[in-house]
């Protein structure tokens, strides 16, 4: 059974519209709007449920990326520019930071600058920006590298100390504190430990939960198939906080638990983080790396294009990347990170093991990679960390012609969201995976846990969904195949939910769920803006000629236009007076270069403003 949607105020316009009008919306049963626009989580007889993801990427997503000063500008010369830009980064590192932190943006001119090495940002507070991600040198920042370096092009943090596990690195000068709950359960933020007194508001730590025996046999040593089970003490679950409130024994931390932590199974710990390495308010902009190699086989080049290296509120916009061998955007043992509108685009090397994984995530948590593209990928959005990865969002990515699944990709992953995520290009078998890869790899066995497909489009390809002992996986919506199935398992309990049913309410959980934590909405049923929608550009992406669909339960006056990653109009739709029912606006993309944009509706029906925008991708 479907639940009808009682969202009917600003929440459900600007959160829950669906592609059909609003008498069409449908509700999960395991997570749903109430009356007064709040979301209801419903929990299973385990004590499992969908987490909250509103808390992944830059300052939990509470605000803009921010708009840096420049500072420094640079323009090409002739030979390798690596050193001219790293001085740039130097000197603006070398400034005070002004009252948000910053200390400025280097700005790199429109044209060719042959980066041999790599450029570092390994202060607080720096941006290097560029004039565009094109591939015409006249309008855009195109870095070129050449030769057998495979070392990353561009690298923010500091690359010596961003090694091992190093978003653990534990700080014993103050003691740690025993975990007295005797259940920690999913989605939680609060919870007694035994020494209150060693903690402070602000303090940076780590919940701690060793995998002991029990755990590794309540998992069923993993799921390993034929490859060893996992070992004592090899992969202990952790997520990395910070103390927000402390009262009596109880401590808030910032973000919730992605998975539920059983004292029976194994005694959790509370101590501080080490992060005296850690570099802060970084970011990259309008950028284009392009990795010169001798063909699409080719490996003696850069491994990959973009790595993000111990860094918290950092941040990749409209930048493109080409032919790194193992991934265009690496986030490693980071937090509170957002790559968006950014490209990977053409990776080569032999398809196999280690290669091509465009969009990665490994040893970090709470990452949002949104709006971005990968082509010619084998795992195009994946995370890679083991128990160190959790609260991982794909938000509203495309993947063109990729030859195996966007997943959870080993050892217990947890809380990895594909939201509103589109596959194009030729049908594969299994595009998504959830679940189990047993003895794949080196023993991934259950790569994921509490991870969650929602409103996804499969384009004849699947969602393979499994429920891991002690925890859940769900696909929700899916536009296409969903099933509780994989390479090694089938049947295993996995909540799969609305398959090819259209108008699923939320459309984007993720936006739903950030609306709901950070401006609550109540409902006004009376709200004469009920029933606007804008469909999905078609098709998607475009070369060429398509259209655009609006919607409107009422008449209204309809701005439509298409926006670059930098919120630049480069194109107007419409601009008037548009009848009550379904409009349809053609779309000229030929004047467009190719990469990510935004369709954005301004629509105001009844003297109220409403406004939702969808991704639009260019191709040749």
């Amino acid at each position: 059974m479907y639940r009808c949607s009682p969202l009917l105020g600003l929440l459900a316009l600007a959160l829950f519209a669906s592609p059909t009008l609003a008498q069409d919306v449908w509700e999960s049963e395991i997570v749903f709007g109430d009356a007064d626009g709040r979301l209801v989580y419903v929990t299973d007889d385990e004590g499992n449920r969908i987490p909250d993801f509103s808390y992944a990427g830059y300052a939990r997503g509470e605000v803009d990326l921010p708009d840096v000063p420049t500072v420094e500008t640079v323009t090409p010369i002739e030979g390798d520019d690596t050193a001219q830009i790293q001085a740039a980064l130097d000197a603006v590192g070398a400034r005070e930071p002004n009252a948000n932190g910053f200390r400025g943006a280097v700005e790199l001119a429109a044209g060719t600058f042959e980066v041999l090495g790599t450029l570092v940002l390994r202060e607080h507070g720096v941006v290097l920006r560029g004039a565009g991600d094109g591939d015409d040198p006249a309008t855009s920042s195109i870095l070129v590298r050449r030769g057998a370096n495979q070392d990353p092009v561009v690298f923010l943090g500091r690359r010596e100390a961003a090694v091992g596990d190093a978003i653990i690195l534990r700080d014993d000068s103050r003691g740690e504190a025993a975990i007295l709950d005797d259940i920690v359960a999913i989605g939680a933020r609060s919870f007694a430990v035994d020494h209150p007194e060693r903690f402070a508001v602000g303090d940076d730590v780590v919940v701690h939960h060793p995998a002991t025996a029990e755990w590794l046999a309540a998992v069923d040593g993993g799921g390993t198939a034929t490859d060893d089970p996992w070992a004592v003490d090899a992969m202990p679950i952790v997520f990395v906080r910070t103390i927000e409130a402390i009262d009596g024994s109880t401590i808030t931390v910032d973000a919730p638990m992605m998975t539920r932590l059983d004292k029976s199974l194994s005694p959790s710990t509370l101590y501080h983080r080490d992060r005296l390495q850690v570099v802060e308010e970084v970011g990259m902009e309008s950028l284009r790396i392009d990795i010169e190699t001798d063909g699409p086989m080719a490996e003696a080049q850069a491994r990959n294009a973009v790595v993000f290296g111990l860094v918290e509120n950092a941040w990749a916009q409209g930048v493109t990347a080409l032919h790194f061998w193992h991934a265009g955007f690496s986030v490693q043992n980071s937090r509170y990170v957002t790559i968006r509108n950014c490209q990977a685009l053409e990776p080569h090397s032999v398809v196999d093991a280690t290669k091509r994984y465009n969009f990665e995530a490994f040893k970090s948590q709470l990452v949002l990679f949104e709006g971005n593209r990968a082509t010619e990928a084998r795992h195009s959005y994946v995370n890679n960390g083991e128990t160190l990865d959790s609260g991982i969002v794909y938000l509203e990515n495309t993947s063109e012609d990729a030859s195996a699944a966007s997943e959870g990709h080993r050892r217990w992953g947890m809380g990895l969201l594909f939201d509103g995520h589109v596959e194009v290009g030729s049908p594969l078998s299994l595009r998504i995976h959830l679940g189990n890869r047993g003895d794949f790899g080196t023993s991934h066995g259950w790569a994921c846990a509490h991870c969650v497909a929602w409103n996804v489009t499969m384009n004849g390809s699947a969602v393979g969904v499994e429920k891991p002992p002690t925890a859940q996986n769900y696909a929700i919506g899916t536009q296409g195949v969903a099933a509780d199935q994989g390479p090694f398992l089938r049947d295993t309990g996995a909540y799969i939910e609305g398959t090819n049913r259209s108008g699923l309410s939320p459309r984007s959980l993720y936006r739903a769920q950030l609306q709901a934590r950070t401006n609550p909405v109540a409902a006004e049923p009376e709200s004469p803006a009920r029933g606007i929608d804008l469909s999905p550009p078609f098709p998607n992406p475009v070369d060429g000629a398509g259209f655009v669909d609006v919607e409107l339960a009422r008449p209204g006056a309809v701005e439509l236009t298409v926006v670059d990653v930098l919120g630049r109009t480069v194109a107007v739709l419409a601009d008037m007076q548009v009848a009550a029912g379904r409009s349809r606006f053609a779309l000229d993309a030929d004047p467009l270069a190719p990469g990510t944009y935004v369709v954005r509706l301004a629509a105001t029906v009844g003297g109220e403003p409403f406004h939702t925008t969808r991704q639009l991708v260019v191709s040749r």
